[in-house]
């Protein structure tokens, strides 16, 4: 095989599906949309169409904000493991940029406590319909709500909050935000979390 053929016929890893197959060592270069900017975590979630990451690096560095198109770039340095989902394969040596390119933020998927995203699709943006059983904070300070659906219940935090929220309390929302699972060893979930950029993201639909 001639070297330039090699070259051409080698398989490329820019999708964020892709980081499944990407050997370890090897770099991925990737390019998505910010769904989440996690001031306070120190990370960014980012979506293309097959799939969503958590990026360990402070959007604030990069000036990030939710909506933007982003070129990630960094090496895989652990194996992907099924029950973790993709945030199992752990990056590093993060090179981060807003893109040239403008891409659009797909749909949020329609979820409910009955269909949130299966491990694969950790991280994807979501609809969510839900009557607010409670607000809080969290250890940090930012506002959250409990959201109470077909007898269950999952938390919603909103990194930037405008107005007061005590007008949502008992009433039945439709939310977009980053929905996210942690699983233990036998793929069962043990936490569950909406993330939602701006509190513009909660509509009322009945009060």
């Amino acid at each position: 095989l001639l070297p330039w053929a090699s070259s051409v016929f080698a398989p490329h890893y820019d999708r964020i599906r892709d980081l499944q197959q990407l050997p370890i060592g090897e770099v991925a270069h990737l390019q998505g949309v910010v769904t989440f900017a996690d001031h306070a975590g120190k990370r960014f979630w980012v979506q293309d169409n097959t799939g969503a990451i958590a990026i360990d690096q402070d959007p604030q560095r990069y000036g990030l904000h939710g909506g933007e198109s982003v070129n990630v770039s960094a090496k895989k340095t652990h194996a992907y493991i099924p029950y973790g989902g993709l945030n199992s394969v752990e990056l590093t040596g993060f090179e981060v940029s807003v893109a040239e390119t403008h891409l659009e933020l797909l749909p949020p998927a329609t979820a409910s406590m009955r269909s949130l995203p299966e491990k694969e699709k950790i991280g994807i943006r979501v609809q969510f319909v839900g009557v607010v059983h409670q607000i809080a904070r969290d250890s940090v300070g930012q506002n959250q709500i409990a959201l109470g659906e077909s007898g269950r219940e999952i938390w919603a935090v909103i990194a930037n909050t405008k107005g007061d929220l005590s007008r949502l309390l008992n009433a039945r929302v439709r939310l977009v935000g980053v929905s996210e699972s942690i699983y233990d060893q036998n793929g069962r979930p043990q936490t569950r979390h909406i993330w939602i950029q701006d509190s513009n993201d909660i509509h009322v639909e009945e009060s």
